[in-house]
């Protein structure tokens, strides 16, 4: 149970899409090209520590570029009267969406 976490854990850490089921069905080579059936917890726990570490406060452009326009839009939906509409970033279908909450006594700001 301790290795199904810590493979989770790693691949969690890993900027790579890869999945935990994936790496352990395919016994996959990780840390030091050792392959994960002869990692013991420990050893891919350190190792996800140390790539959260390294890639801590990076974000994919797209994800920036994303937040960045859910603040834009959410700020002027503000400003032009929805004092309680909320914008956030979702990952749908592979890719970054906004997502807009509104009252519907705020729909009149959107839709003409």
């Amino acid at each position: 149970m301790e290795n199904a976490w810590a493979v989770v854990s790693y691949a969690q850490a890993t900027p790579a899409e890869d999945l935990a089921r994936v790496l352990a069905a395919e016994d996959a080579r990780v840390v030091g090209r050792k392959r994960v059936s002869q990692l013991s917890s420990r050893a891919l726990a350190d190792e996800a520590k140390r790539i959260r570490s390294t890639t801590a406060g990076t974000l994919p452009t797209e994800l920036r570029t994303a937040r960045q326009a859910a603040r834009a839009v959410q700020k002027t939906l503000r400003q032009r009267g929805a004092k309680d509409a909320r914008a956030d970033v979702i990952r749908n279908a592979g890719k970054w969406r906004i997502q807009i909450e509104i009252g519907p006594e705020d729909v009149k700001l959107v839709v003409r």
